[in-house]
């Protein structure tokens, strides 16, 4: 099965219209680490780490197969993107 370019973006940008705004997380525990979600939808935090690895991992542990996972920044220090 071929699937064209446009018709894998519309594909695409109809998941991410059903996406839910973003939280804010401002936990201090959760400054400077990873955390990860079962989806972009379901935002309770499976797990956290300081490193994207092994928060993954443990999420996996939980049974979740495909794990969203973000780097919460610290509040005292700047970041460039």
């Amino acid at each position: 099965m071929v699937i064209r370019s446009g018709a894998f973006r519309k594909v695409k940008m109809a998941k991410i219209r059903k996406i839910k705004p973003q939280t804010l997380v401002t936990e201090q525990k959760y400054q400077g680490k990873y955390i990860a979600y079962r989806s972009l939808n379901d935002r309770k935090i499976l797990a956290s780490s300081s490193d994207a690895g092994r928060a993954m991992a443990s999420a996996r542990k939980k049974g979740v197969s495909e794990p969203v996972v973000v780097f919460v920044p610290n509040c005292e220090v700047g970041y460039m993107y």
